[in-house]
């Protein structure tokens, strides 16, 4: 990988086990893009196959033509909270700049990570798409025999407000 001296490139590599443990990459261009986009950061994590057999994160933007850009990739050892963290603070010491709004996908330990990383004033939620898909797999048993219980499961609404939250509840 040929690096412009403006790039930012973070990784630990085992070199007795022949291992890389640890990797974070953004290009100038990517920083350039972020910097341009920065109010809501879409944060995807991966467990594809890949020659070091390591779970990716890509951090993306969605431009205002709605095009999505990737921003930043880490490959890391394993899915805990102290690597979670590690990635957090290589993008935010290359961006320089935090986002109002960081969405992810639905794991706790990232939650916990970005939480302690970011700053209070960003706001971390979990991807709509992701926790119906969670919702829809783990209550998939009631689909034959209480198909009106797994119809409300699946079919909750899409809350835009806390006052629309609290008018649900009541």
């Amino acid at each position: 990988m040929k690096k412009n001296p403006e790039d930012c490139l973070e990784f630990d590599y085992d070199s007795q086990e022949g291992n890389l443990k640890f990797m974070f990459y953004a290009s100038a261009k990517m920083k350039e893009t972020y910097l341009r986009n920065q109010d809501i950061l879409f944060i995807n994590k991966r467990f594809t196959v890949n020659r070091f057999k390591k779970p990716l994160m890509f951090y993306f933007v969605v431009t205002n033509t709605g095009q999505s850009c990737l921003v930043a990739m880490a490959l890391y050892e394993k899915e805990e909270t102290n690597y979670f963290a590690r990635v957090q603070r290589c993008f935010n010491v290359f961006m320089g700049a935090s986002p109002r709004v960081l969405i992810i996908e639905r794991q706790l330990k990232l939650y916990q990570a970005l939480k302690d990383e970011l700053p209070a004033s960003t706001a971390i939620l979990f991807c709509y798409f992701h926790i119906l898909k969670t919702l829809k797999t783990q209550y998939q048993f009631l689909e034959k025999d209480k198909p009106n219980e797994y119809k409300l499961i699946t079919d909750l609404p899409l809350i835009d407000s806390q006052e629309e939250f609290k008018k649900t509840l009541d």
